[in-house]
């Protein structure tokens, strides 16, 4: 199955490694690849069984599920599945529904200032932007010359000041420069619920 980043087609498409896919494999195995191990929640103290873990729930044992996390991989080049880097997103508090607490709003760049411009509508939620948290640049832009994309989306960006220009705009200040190519023209931004920390790794996931 296939979705996309902030449920709008042509962002970033979402899908489940086959060996993950719910129905094809039991929940132990997504939440050994997906969840932390010992995040499980234990009877309190004023229960029988007191500190042994809750199971209440149809015998299995209850999770809280605090930290999540999901592999973003982009492709440098979309002629080849190989070589593609790997970044593991963490997240504190979210639910496991794809597409929940992703927000997309229309962004100008400005790589000089490593300024990122967010607009949006009267009619839509202001973006949920903290300083020390994490927007996510979703923009396709395909190079004219070859039709691929230009290496340009699929980034995060660490929120590290920002400036409210009017009732349905702000200005936010990115740490590190604005990655890639095509600036010169507005993209998406998305805005992501719950992220705490984006990890690069030096793993590449080879197909």
């Amino acid at each position: 199955a296939q979705a996309w980043v902030g449920g709008q087609p042509g962002t970033i498409p979402r899908r489940t490694i086959d060996f993950l896919t719910p129905g094809n494999c039991p929940d132990w195995r997504l939440f050994r690849w997906t969840t932390l191990q010992d995040d499980v929640l234990f009877y309190g103290k004023d229960a029988p069984a007191q500190g042994v873990p809750d199971t209440s729930a149809l015998g299995s044992v209850e999770r809280e599920i605090k930290f999540s996390w999901a592999y973003l991989l982009r492709m440098p080049d979309s002629s080849t599945t190989t070589n593609v880097p790997l970044k593991v997103v963490i997240y504190q508090g979210r639910t496991l529904v794809p597409n929940t607490g992703e927000n997309l709003y229309s962004a100008g760049f400005d790589p000089v200032s490593n300024v990122v411009s967010l607009t949006w509508l009267p009619t839509q939620d202001k973006p949920n932007v903290k300083v020390g948290g994490w927007i996510l640049d979703v923009t396709y832009i395909p190079d004219p010359a070859t039709q691929h994309p230009y290496d340009r989306g699929n980034y995060f960006y660490r929120v590290i000041n920002i400036n409210e220009t009017s009732a349905t705009s702000m200005d936010v200040e990115v740490q590190g420069r604005l990655t890639g190519k095509g600036y010169d023209r507005p993209g998406t931004i998305a805005v992501l619920d719950n992220v705490v920390e984006v990890y690069p790794t030096e793993s590449w996931w080879n197909n």
